[in-house]
């Protein structure tokens, strides 16, 4: 299982595989936990699962733990193309105040305060029109919050 895991600007960034069944949960649980929970915890830490194609509950449990850990280390993490089921799911199990954007980059970008990270940028930053990044997130309401757009994003 190929797990891909990689920084930005402090901020962590897991790509979930396109399966996440029993077996596989187990494995990027324990992924997780040594590749990102038993070191320096991260400032935020960014969950992709636009690669999942199948996600069961053991793989949902996943994610609620992270949220969880997260939660209780004081850092922030976001979650990354949900599908409709798995948020609603994600919901239920207690993840309800977890952020959920449609994109990585403007998970990491929210992560980091509206700054672009260091580390050679996310781009695909979209332009809400005023000059901001459009994002969706706790405390944003229905309708999503803007932030001011980072030097050099892609507007």
């Amino acid at each position: 299982m190929a797990l891909r895991i990689q920084s930005m600007g402090g901020c962590v960034i897991v790509a979930f595989p396109p399966e996440v069944d029993g077996v596989r949960a187990a494995e990027v649980d324990a992924t997780l936990g040594e590749r990102v929970w038993d070191r320096l915890p991260p400032t935020g830490l960014v969950l992709d699962l636009s690669p999942v194609q199948f996600i069961d509950s053991p793989g949902l449990a996943v994610i609620a733990r992270a949220c969880g850990r997260g939660q209780d280390r004081g850092v922030d993490v976001r979650i990354v193309a949900p599908t409709p089921t798995q948020r609603r799911l994600l919901d239920r199990m207690g993840v309800a105040h977890t952020a959920v954007y449609d994109t990585v980059p403007l998970a990491v970008l929210d992560s980091l305060g509206g700054r672009a990270p260091m580390e050679g940028g996310c781009g695909g930053a979209r332009d809400s029109g005023g000059g901001g990044v459009q994002t969706s997130g706790p405390g944003a309401g229905e309708q999503g919050r803007t932030v001011p757009a980072p030097p050099g994003a892609a507007t």
